[in-house]
């Protein structure tokens, strides 16, 4: 059968809201009412051509690793999908409830943010009503969230798509070390708040429709401690350099332990590394690292290691394996940063004025003389995901620089550069390194008075050269490593 109109769900709704508020009733009770009269009434098994999915968004690895015992914590979206559309209209309210497994509670609700959200807030509820809370007792331990967009004017969802109508944070403990466990967070019929019990319904055209519902999943896996892949390397904010030249360094990669509940730390790793393009790793040692030997002031005692570059479309890179000893406990410290592993980074200065971020990174799946490498830490036998931390480094493109008044290149101002100057001008001899550079008096000419006045400021007190003593951009010279000879 047809529901009501507009008009009629609102003297509904609020003969409904007289009767609770008569009885002292929380607010979502009057919804849950309100909807039941108003949209509930209907026949479910009547054509609809509009289909509806309540699901889930959120950002998670394949098995999300952390020491047992503590908590992992998360905020998820709840989604609602229109699609298969025949109407011009979209979804004008809803109400959901959801529960986790047992182990995985629901902390909070909120709309904040969301489509479900007032105007002034960036959302679409205009006035309206929203009442979300979370749930309580054996077999209730939940949420629930009711939302209408508009009483008095016609607000909706878009006709299709996916909007975001509440989030929720998620809180489970790790489970115990070395075990894995499947968490899910489902939409549930039945959780009652302060008012009835609710029901997963979404109100479309003014009638109540059943939307499918899809749960989320996440893999959670035991650990003793944490750990942290990153980078240790000293730079400026920005490191400036002669556009075209080459900027190299050396940066330690280093490892972090934490939160670990065992008296010791890692046994081994593999590691593998990548810079951005135009950054090239172009070596990778273990040397002055905790993965080099004893005898070389590392940890290591036998055990392997194998570090190189690796190469080919995709694979540009380098890895390292480490394992401090077969036949006997060795380990890194329980807590703490240690290097292991020393890599070298390349790459040009951009161009003049321009400034360029370069990264490096931990890669997965980089492959050197054996199978493709994967970024894992071994503790207590087991085999532990780090996080994983870029480094960076921001480079300025300058201008070339040379000596002033250094016609003979020689990263000094003496003499020479006089009779080197006269010998070109008026004796054919060759030509200065840098032109510009002799325009001792800036009048933007090079003749014999360049020639005067540096003989001048050499032997008689004169006036030094207008560009100033010294090391100086000339941005027409062509020149390399002229400065600081």
């Amino acid at each position: 059968m047809r529901v009501p109109n507009i008009r009629r769900f609102r003297q509904l709704f609020q003969h409904a809201a007289c009767g609770f508020k008569c009885r002292e009733v929380g607010p979502l009770r009057i919804i849950a009412t309100a909807v039941s009269i108003a949209f509930l009434g209907q026949c479910w098994g009547q054509d609809m051509k509009t289909e509806f999915e309540l699901g889930f968004s959120s950002e998670d690895s394949e098995t999300i690793e952390g020491v047992s015992g503590l908590n992992f914590n998360q905020t998820i979206d709840c989604t609602l999908m229109t699609s298969e559309s025949q109407e011009e209209i979209g979804v004008q309210g809803w109400s959901i409830g959801l529960a986790g497994d047992p182990g995985l509670d629901i902390v909070g609700i909120t709309v904040d943010g969301t489509a479900a959200a007032t105007e002034d807030e960036g959302g679409l509820r205009r006035g309206g009503f929203e009442k979300s809370e979370l749930t309580e007792g054996e077999g209730n331990t939940g949420a629930v969230s009711a939302v209408i967009l508009s009483f008095n004017d016609f607000v909706t969802l878009s006709v299709s798509g996916t909007a975001t109508i509440a989030r929720v944070d998620i809180r489970c403990p790790f489970p115990d070390v070395g075990v894995t466990e499947n968490k899910a967070v489902r939409y549930v019929d039945g959780l009652r708040g302060a008012g009835q019990p609710v029901d997963n319904v979404v109100t479309h055209g003014n009638t109540g429709v059943l939307p499918r519902k899809t749960a989320y999943e996440v893999t959670l896996r035991g650990v003793l401690a944490e750990f942290e892949l990153a980078f240790d390397g000293e730079n400026s904010e920005t490191i400036e350099g002669v556009y075209g030249q080459l900027f190299t360094q050396a940066i330690d990669c280093t490892l972090t332990t934490s939160e670990n509940q065992a008296v010791f730390g890692a046994q081994g790793w593999s590691i593998g590394l990548a810079g951005d393009p135009g950054l090239d790793i172009v070596g990778i040692t273990v040397d002055g690292t905790a993965a080099a030997d004893e005898a070389e002031g590392g940890r290591r005692r036998g055990g392997f290691e194998k570090s190189e570059l690796t190469e080919g479309e995709g694979n540009q890179g380098a890895v390292s394996a480490v394992i401090l000893s077969f036949t006997e406990f060795v380990t890194l410290p329980a807590s703490g940063t240690e290097s292991i592993a020393t890599i070298e980074i390349r790459s040009p200065f951009p161009e003049v004025d321009v400034t360029e971020t370069r990264t490096v990174r931990y890669v997965d799946g980089l492959q050197g003389a054996g199978q493709p490498v994967e970024n894992i830490i071994t503790h207590v036998n087991i085999g532990v995901l780090p996080r994983k931390r870029a480094y960076e480094v921001a480079l300025l493109g300058i201008d070339e620089n040379a000596v002033t008044y250094d016609c003979n290149v020689d990263g000094r101002v003496n003499i020479a550069d006089a009779q080197c100057l006269l010998n070109w001008l008026f004796l054919g001899g060759g030509a200065p390194g840098c032109q510009d550079a002799l325009d001792f008096n800036g009048d933007t000419r090079l003749n014999i008075a360049d020639g005067i006045a540096g003989l001048n400021y050499l032997f008689l007190g004169g006036m030094p050269p207008a560009a100033g003593v010294g090391c100086q951009p000339y941005p027409d010279c062509d020149l390399q490593d002229t400065c600081g000879l």
